[in-house]
């Protein structure tokens, strides 16, 4: 399930290359947590709930699995449908795909990789800090580049108004 409309003309060419019973669903509002959306929907979120009951035991097979998804997971168990989920990972799991995901995780892990080039950094929270990374750089006459981190959801919700 997509966070957007998927274009009919996508659609017609997997028509073509056999799929059959394609369905287009999407949340109506978009939220930068895809499973949270369909839980906000709750015409989507009906409609999933109505497909899991008329074909238990259907597989769910997420791209990625997050926190976030679990809580789909967690509201689909409540309405007690019986459903099973690929990949399903235990709680640890869920952690390293946040870890993973996050800009300091990644790039403390990619850091322990010796064939990989990299880029020195620096993550700071304070003003002076970032004085100081910056005044890094300068003694060793490198660039640097100054990235305000302000959160996913404000960059969200910034978004959606400018639309």
């Amino acid at each position: 399930m997509p966070p957007f409309c998927i274009e009919n003309s996508i659609l017609a060419q997997c028509k073509l290359l056999g799929y059959k019973n394609i369905e287009n669903w999407y949340p109506s509002k978009i939220d930068i947590s895809l499973s949270e959306a369909v839980i906000k929907d709750k015409v989507l979120f009906n409609n999933l709930k109505k497909v899991i009951n008329d074909n238990p035991g259907i597989i769910l097979s997420p791209y990625s699995y997050t926190k976030k998804l679990k809580s789909l997971i967690d509201a689909l168990e409540k309405e007690k449908l019986i459903f099973k989920v690929d990949q399903q990972s235990n709680q640890k799991s869920e952690q390293l795909v946040d870890y993973l995901g996050s800009k300091v995780g990644f790039r403390t892990e990619i850091k322990k990789i010796p064939e990989i080039p990299q880029l020195d950094f620096f993550i700071v929270t304070t003003k002076l800090d970032i004085i100081e990374s910056v005044v890094n750089f300068y003694k060793h006459n490198t660039s640097c580049v100054v990235k305000a981190y302000s959160g996913e959801r404000s960059a969200m919700r910034k978004s959606q108004t400018n639309l």
